[in-house]
C-alpha cells in the first residue's frame, strides 16, 4: 500500500491531544509547526484518523509541493498538478487558499489564479471544466503558502471535522464539536466512563458535551454519522477500504452501547433542552436524562461519582454581566451538594467568574474557542466550600479618584463644551486603564498588565474596576464598552474588532461628531487633540490640509469655521466615516475633498501650486499598510515628511505637528530650518493635563 504526506491541523493548546490520535492512527510524524502536524502514512491510517479523530480540525492530503516567491508563478505552478488523477472533469470544486505571497494584496485573487489553472488543466485534456461551487463541493483544494513553499492538497473531510452529522440545531453559540472533546478529554472523562462514573451538564444548550461524552463512553467514532466527505469523489479514494474501516467501527460503537454511563443535562431553555434530546437521540441514545430548570433547582443527587462538566454562560468582562457572578455560585453550591463524590470541570473566558465557584480549585489547562483564549478550570467537589475572593485591595481609592474626576470633568466640560472627556488615565499604577466618557456611555480602554504581574490578580482588579466604573457614572452594564489596548502590529489597530456598531453623538465645540464605542480599537475622535481642533478652527483658515486624517474631525472644525479642506488617509472606511460626520453638520460635500491615499507618495506627487493656510500632520507612530509604498517610522521618517508638507505652506502659513510616540525627539535640522515652537500643555485640555506624555505638538512656520 502506497505511502502518503498529510497536514493534520488542530486548535492552539490541544497539540498534545492532537499527536496522540496520530499515533493511535499508525501515522509517522515528520514536522509539526504550531497547530499543524505534517505526517506520512498509508490510506488506511490516514482513513482511520479521518474516521476516529475527536479534536483535530482539517486533514490535508498533500498533492504537491513546490517552491514559489512570487504570485505570478502562482498559476504555472497549479497547471503542474496531475489533476486528472483526483478529480473528474464533470465533479464540482472549491479552492481554499491561505498564505503570504509576493505580490499579492487579495487572497481572493490567489483562489481565483488556482481555480482558472484547474479549469485550464480540464479544459485543455478534455474540453470539458469542472464547475465551481460555494457549499458542499465534490472536492475541495486546500492551496496554502508557508514560507517559499507552495503546498496542494485535498481536503479529506470536505469541511471541518467537527462537522459530526448528529447536530440539527446549534441554538445560541453552540460549543464546536472539537472543543467540547478536548475538554471532555482533559477532564479525563473516557477512564472515568470506563470506571463506571456518570456526568452530569447543568448548562447543556444543545447538547454538545452530553453528545461527545456518549460518543467517548460508547467507543463509537465521530465521523460514524457523517454522510459528506471529501474523499467520496477523490480518483484515490478506496471504497472498499473505506467501508471495511466503517463496518469495524460500527462494531466496536455495538459492543460499547452496552456500557452506556449515565448522562443527565439540564438547561434553563426548554428550546435547548428539546435540541439536547434530538441530537443524543440521533446517535442512538433513546431516552436521555434532561430536564428543564435553573442550576440552583438542581435537585437530583448523583448516585455514583459524577463528572459535572458544562459551559455555562460568560462575558467577556465582569463588569459588563454582573448578573452572572450568583451564577457561578449557584453552580459551585448545587455541584458540591449533588455530586459530594465527584469532580466539576467549568469552561469559561473570565477568571473572575471562575473565582466566584466556591468549590476548591485544582488544575486548569487552556483551550481556544474560536478567537476567544478561554480557560479549563478543574475543582474537588469532595473538599470544603470556600468563600468566593472579594474585591482586590485598592478598589475603594479607584472609585474615589474616579469620583473626584467625575465631578471636576462635569464642570470642566461644560466650559468646552463638549460631552466626550477623559474621566480617568491610569492614575493609579495598580489600575492601568483609560475610562473615557461618550455622551451618557462610557469607553474602557484596559492597558495590558506587565508580564509580571500575576493575571489572575490583574483581572480582579479589572473586574472591580469596571464594577465602581458603573456605580460612580450610574451606568447599565450595556453602557459600558471595553477594549484591551497593547501593542498594534501592522494595521490591527484599524482593523474591525466587533460589529455592533454601537454609535453616538458627541457635541465637541459647533459640531457634532460621530462616535462608533463597539467595532473598533479607537472610536473615531482622539480627544487629547480636542484643544488642537478648536484652536485651529480659531484661525478661521481659507485652506486646511488634513494629513493622515483618521476621521477628518479636525478638517470638520475647519469647514465649519468656513475653510475649504483637503483630508488625506490610507483608509476608506475612515474617509467614509468623515463624509458622515460632514453631512451629520450640514456641510457640502461637495467644497471638500477626501483623498484615499498613501500620505508620503500623495505630497512627493502633488505640485508646488497646491498651497495650504494651515496643514494639520499628525502622523501614526508606526505604519506597514499593503498599500504604502515603504514602512513608516515616524521617529526615522518625520523629518523629510514634515519637509515635504512644508513645501505646500502659503506664505504666513502654519504647520501643526503632532504623534504619540512617548521618546519622540524631534530632529535638529527642523529647528534649523524653520521656526519651531513647542506647545508643551497648551495642546492639552483639562482631562489630559494629568498625562504628558499623552502626545507632543510643535507649530512650525517658515523663517
Amino acid at each position: 500500500m502506497n505511502n502518503y504526506l498529510a497536514w493534520v491541523v488542530g486548535a492552539e493548546f490541544i497539540d498534545d491531544l492532537v499527536r496522540q490520535e496520530i499515533d493511535q492512527a499508525g501515522l509517522s510524524v515528520l514536522q509539526q509547526k504550531g497547530s499543524v502536524v505534517q505526517v506520512e502514512g498509508n490510506l488506511a491510517q490516514l482513513y482511520h484518523l479521518l474516521l476516529w479523530s475527536r479534536v483535530a480540525s482539517t486533514l490535508i492530503l498533500q498533492l504537491q509541493q513546490s517552491r514559489i516567491t512570487h504570485l505570478d508563478q502562482l498559476y504555472d505552478l497549479c497547471r503542474q498538478v496531475p489533476w486528472h488523477e483526483h478529480m473528474r472533469p464533470n465533479c464540482s470544486f472549491k479552492v481554499r487558499f491561505s498564505g503570504q505571497l509576493a505580490g499579492l494584496d487579495d487572497a481572493r485573487f490567489a483562489t481565483l489564479r488556482v481555480k482558472d489553472a484547474i479549469a485550464d488543466h480540464f479544459r485543455d485534456r478534455s474540453g470539458e471544466r469542472p464547475s465551481v461551487v460555494k457549499d458542499a463541493p465534490d472536492i475541495l483544494i486546500d492551496a496554502r503558502v508557508r514560507g517559499e513553499h507552495l503546498y496542494f492538497g485535498l481536503d479529506m473531510a470536505g469541511e471541518g471535522l467537527h462537522r459530526r452529522g448528529y447536530r440539527i440545531s446549534g441554538g445560541p453559540a453552540p460549543l464546536k464539536e472539537t472543543l467540547a472533546a478536548a475538554l471532555l478529554l482533559r477532564a479525563q472523562w473516557p477512564s472515568l466512563a470506563a470506571e463506571g462514573w456518570s456526568l452530569m451538564d447543568p448548562f447543556c444548550g444543545s447538547g454538545t458535551l452530553l453528545t461527545e461524552a456518549a460518543l467517548m463512553a460508547t467507543d463509537s467514532a465521530p465521523g460514524l454519522f457523517r454522510h459528506y466527505w471529501g474523499i467520496n469523489a477523490w480518483l484515490q479514494h478506496d471504497v472498499d477500504l473505506w467501508a471495511d474501516l466503517q463496518q469495524q467501527a460500527r462494531a466496536r460503537r455495538e459492543q460499547g452501547m452496552q456500557q452506556l454511563p449515565k448522562l443527565y443535562g439540564r438547561d434553563q431553555n426548554l428550546g435547548a433542552v428539546i435540541a439536547s434530546k434530538r441530537h443524543l437521540q440521533a446517535i442512538g441514545i433513546k431516552e436521555p436524562m434532561l430536564e428543564q430548570g435553573e442550576v440552583a433547582d438542581w435537585q437530583q443527587p448523583m448516585l455514583a461519582p459524577c463528572l459535572v462538566v458544562t459551559n455555562p454562560p460568560y462575558g467577556e468582562r465582569l463588569g459588563q454581566q454582573p448578573e452572572l457572578v450568583p451564577v457561578y455560585q449557584q453552580l459551585g453550591e448545587a455541584a458540591h451538594r449533588q455530586a459530594a463524590d465527584g469532580r466539576l470541570v467549568v469552561l469559561s473566558s473570565d477568571l473572575q467568574l471562575l473565582k466566584q465557584i466556591p468549590c476548591a480549585p485544582g488544575k486548569q489547562h487552556r483551550l481556544r474557542n474560536g478567537a476567544l483564549e478561554v480557560l479549563l478550570q478543574h475543582y474537588d467537589l469532595s473538599k470544603a466550600l470556600r468563600t468566593p475572593s472579594h474585591a482586590p485591595v485598592g478598589a475603594e481609592d479607584f472609585a474615589n479618584r474616579l469620583r473626584k474626576n467625575w465631578q471636576k470633568g462635569q464642570k470642566d466640560a461644560k466650559r468646552v463644551p463638549t460631552t466626550a472627556w477623559r474621566v480617568y488615565d491610569a492614575d493609579l499604577p495598580d489600575y492601568a486603564l483609560a475610562v473615557d466618557y461618550y455622551a451618557g456611555q462610557v469607553h474602557v480602554q484596559e492597558y495590558a498588565a506587565p508580564k509580571s504581574i500575576d493575571p489572575i490578580k490583574a483581572e480582579q482588579r479589572f473586574s472591580a474596576a469596571v464594577n465602581r466604573i458603573a456605580e460612580v457614572l450610574q451606568l447599565r452594564a450595556d453602557d459600558i464598552h471595553i477594549k484591551r489596548r497593547q501593542r498594534q502590529k501592522g494595521k490591527e489597530q484599524y482593523q474591525r474588532q466587533d460589529d455592533k456598531r454601537v454609535e453616538v453623538l458627541v457635541q465637541e465645540g459647533p459640531v457634532q461628531i460621530i462616535c462608533n464605542l463597539s467595532d473598533y480599537l479607537d472610536t473615531g475622535l482622539f480627544l487629547d487633540h480636542r484643544s488642537t481642533r478648536l484652536w485651529m478652527a480659531k484661525q478661521r483658515p481659507k485652506t486646511f490640509l488634513n494629513l493622515f486624517a483618521y476621521t477628518a474631525t479636525a478638517s470638520l472644525h475647519a469647514a465649519f469655521a468656513g475653510a475649504r479642506t483637503t483630508s488625506v488617509d490610507l483608509s476608506a472606511t475612515y474617509l467614509q466615516w468623515a463624509k458622515r460626520n460632514f453631512h451629520l453638520n450640514q456641510l457640502p460635500l461637495e467644497a471638500h475633498e477626501f483623498i484615499q491615499a498613501d500620505v508620503l507618495q500623495w505630497l512627493m506627487e502633488l505640485p508646488l501650486s497646491e498651497r495650504f493656510d494651515l496643514i494639520f500632520l499628525d502622523p501614526p507612530t508606526f505604519s506597514n499598510s499593503k498599500r504604502m509604498e515603504e514602512v513608516f517610522d515616524v521617529q526615522r521618517d518625520h523629518a523629510q515628511l514634515v519637509d515635504k508638507a512644508m513645501r505646500h505652506l502659503l506664505p504666513g502659513g502654519r504647520l501643526v505637528f503632532s504623534n504619540n510616540y512617548r521618546r519622540f525627539k524631534l530632529a535638529p535640522e527642523l529647528e534649523e530650518r524653520y521656526q519651531v515652537h513647542f506647545m508643551a500643555d497648551k495642546s492639552k485640555d483639562f482631562d489630559f493635563k494629568r498625562n504628558p506624555k499623552i502626545h507632543q505638538c510643535w507649530h512650525l512656520l517658515a523663517k
